[in-house]
């Protein structure tokens, strides 16, 4: 699954443009790519067409109505859980929900129940729903298989189970220990998916991991007829250390499982739309952001305290090895700035 218009959308602000946007969405079909993440819908998000941030589901038509070829791929959005009421969610046959196929909800671990009967409803709609742990990293073993209870509890029909590795804290062997896990729990219908980032550098090294997993020689491997998501954007463009690259996934997938994507299609898409963005703006592995995946936060903090304002490596590392749990897996910039004026004496 593509999830450039999603993803990288924290790089430039959501703002692709509306025919740029097209012509990604109709490469990344052309290619072969089986599915593609045309981005969030937010109730506060600019109701402006050329945004991947839509403020309702009317915005998809603003973007992609009368554009041929929109059948070829599976195309969802992404709805972070508190974030966009259901009611306004319409029906996946009414005028607007038909842009999309699905539904990917995330959510943090103390929203998960309510969550999962947000992703009921989601259902009842008429939509797939791929399920989105957000920071797995957060759950013990037992955590997650509660969840993936109430999952099949509640939502039998989801589409996909995720393991989303937010911080980017993952290795190959915690990759595929969890990617196990939900295998050797999860009905098999329900297919198992992963988003990884980039923070250690180790992105393409777990995504490769997982995709031994559904090669039955494989010491270890999926149930038989497992299917296997894997997320990736073009440049690994993305917050913080970015994602794995959808160049580097489609070559390793033809060489290794023949899949047949078209390779130059992903390049050129790359360096038309993607390449330009890197004049203007910074993503990638850096050092900052292997901190942060140490210590299990989110790499706002890096960009901010590191990039914005000034601390150096030492003093980023202090404050977070320091900072209280709670305040890890969402961004307090007030909190940020408070501590920065306190370690300069400014309080004083």
């Amino acid at each position: 699954m593509d999830c450039t218009l999603r993803d990288g959308g924290w790089v430039n602000g959501f703002e692709f443009g509306r025919n740029e946007m097209r012509e990604i969405l109709s490469g990344i079909a052309r290619a072969g790519i089986e599915h593609i993440e045309l981005g969030y819908v937010d109730k506060d998000a600019k109701a402006e067409e050329g945004y991947s941030m839509y403020s309702d589901f009317s915005m998809l038509e603003r973007n992609f109505a009368d554009m041929p070829g929109l059948s070829d791929i599976e195309k969802y959005v992404m709805i972070d859980y508190g974030k966009f009421p259901i009611e306004k969610v319409p029906d996946a046959s009414s005028e607007y929900g038909r842009y999309v196929d699905g539904i990917r909800l995330c959510f943090h671990k103390k929203d998960y129940s309510d969550a999962i009967m947000m992703g009921k409803k989601i259902l009842d709609k008429g939509y797939k729903l791929i399920v989105q742990p957000m920071v797995v990293s957060r759950y013990s073993d037992d955590d997650l298989k509660s969840l993936m209870e109430l999952v099949m509890q509640e939502v039998p029909a989801a589409k996909a189970f995720y393991i989303v590795d937010s911080f980017g804290v993952m290795d190959p062997e915690e990759t595929t220990h969890r990617l196990m896990l939900v295998d050797g729990f999860m009905d098999e219908a329900i297919s198992v998916g992963t988003h990884i980032h980039n923070n250690r550098d180790l992105s393409m090294i777990n995504a490769e991991a997982a995709c031994r997993l559904t090669r039955e020689k494989s010491t270890e491997h999926f149930q038989s007829g497992r299917e296997l998501y894997i997320d990736s954007t073009l440049g690994g463009m993305g917050k913080g250390a970015g994602n794995l690259e959808t160049e580097k996934l489609v070559e390793y997938l033809n060489k290794k499982f023949y899949k047949g994507y078209n390779e130059s299609m992903i390049v050129n898409l790359y360096e038309k739309f993607i390449a330009p963005f890197r004049e203007r703006f910074v993503w990638g592995f850096s050092e900052e952001y292997v901190l942060t995946s140490v210590y299990r936060a989110t790499p706002s903090y890096a960009k901010t305290l590191y990039r914005e304002m000034g601390l150096t490596l030492d003093e980023l590392k202090e404050f977070l090895m320091n900072m209280p749990e709670d305040k890890k897996d969402s961004f307090d910039r007030a909190f940020a700035e408070a501590y920065v004026k306190e370690m300069r004496g400014e309080y004083i």
